[in-house]
């Protein structure tokens, strides 16, 4: 069986799900493999992952990707230090450059 499935991606490529659990993936990519487009998940750039950013991340609120799920437009809510910093939504701007990360999977997966 796994000849045959190996065969099939050499001619065809991968199906996109594949090719989403492998490799880096920018945010959009990361998010769009959840109900919802991930509304509602907590992300945080690897580039905050230090002890000065403990506590900051930014909750996913709407999603709109575009049709290959490569890039699309993203707004969430920020949070730094656990407070959140405005009222209005910002658009996560970097996300195709940036590594993420989703902040406490096991406590959102339940979402």
């Amino acid at each position: 069986m796994s000849s045959v499935v190996r065969e099939i991606f050499a001619r065809h490529g991968a199906p996109p799900v594949a090719k989403l659990l492998s490799g880096h993936r920018n945010l959009t990519e990361l998010l769009c493999v959840f109900e919802k487009n991930g509304a509602g998940r907590e992300v945080v750039p690897k580039r905050w992952m230090t002890p000065d950013h403990e506590n900051s991340y930014y909750r996913i609120e709407k999603v709109i990707p575009d049709k290959g799920f490569k890039s699309g437009k993203i707004m969430a809510t920020k949070f730094v230090r656990g407070t959140q910093v405005s009222d209005k939504l910002v658009s996560l701007k970097g996300s195709r450059d940036d590594e993420w990360f989703i902040r406490d999977f096991k406590h959102q997966s339940s979402h």
